[in-house]
Formats: C-alpha cells, sequence, structure tokens
C-alpha cells in the first residue's frame, strides 16, 4: 500500500481542475507522480 502525500484539498488548490471534479480519477496519477518525483531526489 502507498501512502499518498498530497489530500484533495492541496490538490485542488494547486491544480487547473473544476470543484466538481473527483479526486479519486487522479490517485493512481498522483501515486505515480509522487514516485516519480521522490526517485528523482
Amino acid at each position: 500500500m502507498e501512502i499518498i502525500l498530497i489530500n484533495e484539498e492541496i490538490f485542488k488548490e494547486n491544480s487547473p481542475i473544476k470543484d466538481d471534479t473527483i479526486i479519486t480519477k487522479f490517485v493512481p496519477y498522483l501515486s505515480i507522480a509522487q514516485k516519480m518525483y521522490i526517485e528523482r531526489r
């Protein structure tokens, strides 16, 4: 199980999505982006 470091509120504040966007559609992509960011460091 992966731990996602960004929550729905932070995601919505820092991305160009609408208020009615369902965050669960983005969860797999957040996990991939987070992993790539951490591994690059």
